[in-house]
């Protein structure tokens, strides 16, 4: 088995598009980007 590391940016945008294709979120929400999340998770 192959162990695929993923950042938390792209670990983040995953679980939110996920929500917006099970209807969770509005279909025209925005994902954050890379920069907003390193942002957010330094607490800027």
């Amino acid at each position: 088995m192959k162990i695929v590391q993923t950042s938390l940016s792209e670990s983040v945008t995953q679980h939110l598009a996920e929500r917006i294709l099970c209807g969770e979120l509005p279909a025209g929400s925005v994902l954050p980007g890379e920069n907003e999340l390193a942002t957010v998770s330094r607490g800027g």
